[in-house]
């Protein structure tokens, strides 16, 4: 029988580290797996996608693809599930951020469903844009000078790395169940395979020429720069960033694969990032 290792474990004292002056990136503390838990209160783990965790003025709210918490498909509203199986409930694991360090916190159960009246905030314009995109509260307890790891926390995220056609990004998730003691996600790198300037159906959405696989879903994807990096500025121009070596960029949401032979097969594609504050901001 293969061996099958678990994915992110601690570091073991056996032996020395190979890479003893990096540490884990912030984009890695800020997704969390989320576990679909059975509505019979056994606890028992029927699925996960992936999600992550955002600062919106004062509190951290977890992002992740709408049909991952609703369970239905956003453009036909069909359940996903072969089963009919609607959450009610899920797992997540957040990132706690302490004075001198960071370690993953949880698990945190979180209630999508209540009387079944949906808890998560979606687009103001779901109706329109179909925008598979929901926040949703996380009852995360803190003491004094603890904080949840959030993606978009400075310096760490920039929001205007130049972005094309044909340039590459990385979709950090959990294609798995298999995620080992810290949980941290796998990255899988791709390109740009559209405009993302041009809507792709008339939707906030574009795609990605990358190899994904179900658990992706909600997945962040973000666009990095080693060394001076092009950043676009609000009147269009553009400036070199010469002062960092790693420069980050978070520009959607993962959401799944189109399955249709006009774009050539299976085809991911992911919702504009710039919906995530004004979904955010719904938050109740």
């Amino acid at each position: 029988m293969a061996h099958q290792p678990l994915l992110g474990g601690a570091q073991s004292a056996a032996f020395d580290p190979q890479f003893p002056g990096e540490s884990v990136d912030v984009a890695s503390l800020a997704v969390t797996p989320i576990e679909h838990l059975a509505n019979d209160g056994s606890g028992l783990i029927l699925s996960h996608g992936t999600g992550f965790f955002w600062r919106h003025g004062n509190r951290a709210v977890l992002i992740t693809a709408r049909h991952v918490l609703s369970g239905a498909d956003p453009f036909t509203d069909a359940l996903m599930s072969p089963n009919g199986f609607i959450p009610e409930r899920v797992r997540v694991y957040p990132t706690i951020e302490y004075p001198g360090g960071a370690s993953r916190a949880g698990p945190v159960e979180v209630s999508v469903r209540v009387d079944d009246q949906p808890q998560w905030a979606q687009d103001p314009f779901f109706a329109e844009l179909k925008t598979d995109i929901a926040a949703i509260a996380v009852p995360v307890a803190l003491s004094d000078g603890q904080r949840v790891v959030c993606l978009n926390d400075p310096p760490d995220i920039l929001e205007s790395i130049m972005t094309h056609v044909g340039f590459e990004c990385s979709i950090a998730g959990y294609p798995n169940a298999n995620l080992g003691g810290l949980r941290t996600p796998i990255w899988r790198k791709g390109v740009l395979a559209s405009e993302p300037f041009l809507a792709i159906d008339g939707k906030p959405m574009f795609l990605i020429d990358a190899s994904t696989s179900p658990g992706f879903s909600g997945a962040p994807v973000l666009r990095r720069h080693v060394g001076p990096a092009p950043i676009r500025q609000s009147d269009g121009s553009i400036t070199v960033m010469v002062d960092r070596v790693l420069s980050t960029s978070f520009i959607g949401v993962y959401a799944g694969r189109l399955q249709n032979s006009y774009y050539g097969g299976e085809i991911p594609f992911a919702f504009y990032g710039n919906r995530v504050p004004i979904i955010a901001n719904l938050v109740p």
